[in-house]
């Protein structure tokens, strides 16, 4: 007879085992962004590497399938849950987003307004799209709400540490219902185990989803 451990310990294998599925990480079309605006310049530049703690779920699946250059079918779920330590650094060109043990990927950027850039990658498969600055401290996070040019919609976080202070948190979650994004798609990214040029485990939590192995919790109100 299986222990109620066992059950569980099976489960939770076969979740992490599957593959991502980028259909059921699209929560909305693209749609009207109000206020854009951009970060204090000085602060912003001075930056030198930008972690990725919060995104939608969009968001990462499509950002692991940027560095990967693989169908998502082949992404294993704790692969990118796990392994992907995301980093992005930024020059006069654009975004070049790094993980999964080295990979990198550079994201031409052009500016249209204030506040608002078009993106497009190097990879002829790659990302395109618009993003808009629409929250920052000037201190330690920067709000990208995105338009995908097949039309969905996303947000990301880039912050100057690995982790947000609760109260921070708090606000970039509130941010993101006003703007109309679903907390059931956000992601947490944890960077406790990883090091330096080396992929490894990766702590994740996922904000009112029940269909992914929680290993931590964070609550939204």
């Amino acid at each position: 007879m299986k222990t109620l451990a066992s059950v569980i310990l099976t489960f939770i294998v076969f979740k992490v085992s599957s593959a991502i599925d980028e259909n059921s990480a699209k929560e909305s079309p693209c749609f009207n962004v109000l206020h854009a605006n951009d970060p204090d310049l000085d602060w912003f530049s001075s930056v030198k590497k930008w972690y990725y703690p919060l995104a939608s779920r969009l968001d990462l699946y499509r950002c692991a399938y940027e560095l990967l250059e693989t169908d998502y079918k082949n992404i294993p779920e704790y692969s990118v849950y796990y392994d992907s330590c995301l980093e992005w650094t930024i020059d006069s060109n654009g975004y070049t987003l790094m993980g999964f043990d080295g990979r990198t990927r550079h994201i031409k950027s052009t500016t249209v307004d204030n506040g608002i850039s078009d993106f497009q990658s190097e990879w002829s498969q790659g990302m395109v799209g618009r993003v808009y600055s629409t929250l920052t401290d000037n201190k330690t996070f920067l709000f990208y709400a995105t338009c995908y040019s097949d039309n969905q919609m996303s947000w990301n976080i880039f912050a100057t540490t690995k982790t947000l202070s609760d109260s921070t948190k708090q606000q970039i979650f509130d941010h993101a219902k006003s703007l109309g994004f679903n907390p059931e798609y956000f992601t947490e990214l944890r960077y406790d185990s990883c090091k330096r040029g080396v992929a490894q485990t990766q702590v994740h939590t996922e904000i009112g989803g029940n269909d992914r192995p929680l290993i931590t919790s964070t609550t939204t109100t």
